[in-house]
């Protein structure tokens, strides 16, 4: 594994990341399921944000990530987790 662990992975499916308008929050375990079908879908305009670690919760790299979209009107479509 290349890098350093990151408490949250943002992915981009925007070609403008400043026109994002939704996030899907998700644990990485399930990524990939939402992943495939934002790919079919024609909606691009979100990010996801993979939250990789949940204690002690990554609350001021969400926000910063939150921030930077700079967009008071983004919507947050999901908080999906899969525990087990």
């Amino acid at each position: 594994s290349k890098g350093k662990f990151r408490p949250i992975i943002v992915d981009e499916f925007s070609k403008d990341p400043t026109k994002v308008k939704s996030v899907i929050f998700c644990s990485g375990q399930i990524f990939m399921e939402i992943k495939n079908l934002v790919e079919k879908s024609e909606n691009k305009d979100l990010t996801m944000i993979r939250i990789e670690e949940v204690a002690p919760f990554p609350e001021e790299e969400i926000l910063n990530a939150l921030k930077a979209k700079n967009n008071k009107d983004l919507k947050v479509r999901a908080l999906i987790f899969k525990l087990f």
